[in-house]
């Protein structure tokens, strides 16, 4: 038998599917409690809305991929910058294919999303980009990035690259197991930082 935060986990997982599929407001608990091979009260004693449903599948997606970045940042320690970098694009990569659907239907129903939830989105994408300056910083303190490497703008560029190349990729590749080789975007960045 399931344990509460499993079948927590289990709705939240299947809520991605449906919410990514049928978008806010088509979207159906019964659908979602279908998906999630449990009954349609079991989603309501986990979650009182179908909008508060949706917002806390968003908090469950973006926390997973802090927690990526998180793992890359203090846990791949001693890994340097490069080795990184290409950590964060393959695991981006996986991110996004599990979740492309739902970063396309989720600004497009952002009255589902409260004014505190948008606040906190905000927080956790600056708090996500302080850990990757951490990284950066850490590559220029050990000699693996020129020193005058703009911190933030490293960042954004390399966030920005791994987003459009990921996205690019995936969309050319549609129905497709391929799998995505960020090497040569790992590389380009690298030529850039050094």
């Amino acid at each position: 038998m399931a344990s509460a935060k499993d079948r927590r986990t289990e709705i939240l997982q299947a809520s991605v599917k449906i919410f990514s599929k049928q978008g806010f407001h088509n979207a159906k608990i019964d659908d979602i409690a279908h998906a999630a091979g449990v009954a349609k009260g079991t989603v309501y004693q986990y979650f009182s809305s179908k909008q508060e449903l949706f917002q806390e599948m968003i908090k469950y997606t973006i926390e997973r991929y802090s927690q990526i970045v998180q793992k890359i940042v203090y846990v791949y320690n001693e890994s340097n910058i490069e080795e990184k970098i290409y950590t964060l694009a393959i695991e981006h990569g996986k991110f996004i294919k599990e979740y492309i659907e739902m970063a396309e239907v989720t600004p497009n129903h952002s009255n589902g999303v409260s004014k505190e939830m948008r606040l906190w989105i905000r927080e956790q994408q600056y708090y996500i980009l302080k850990l990757l300056e951490k990284m950066i910083e850490d590559g220029i303190i050990r000699g693996e990035i020129r020193k005058d490497v703009d911190k933030e703008i490293a960042v954004l560029s390399i966030l920005g690259s791994i987003f459009s190349y990921y996205e690019k990729e995936i969309r050319t590749h549609i129905g497709t197991s391929q799998e995505i080789e960020p090497k040569p975007l790992v590389d380009f960045l690298m030529r850039a930082l050094r």
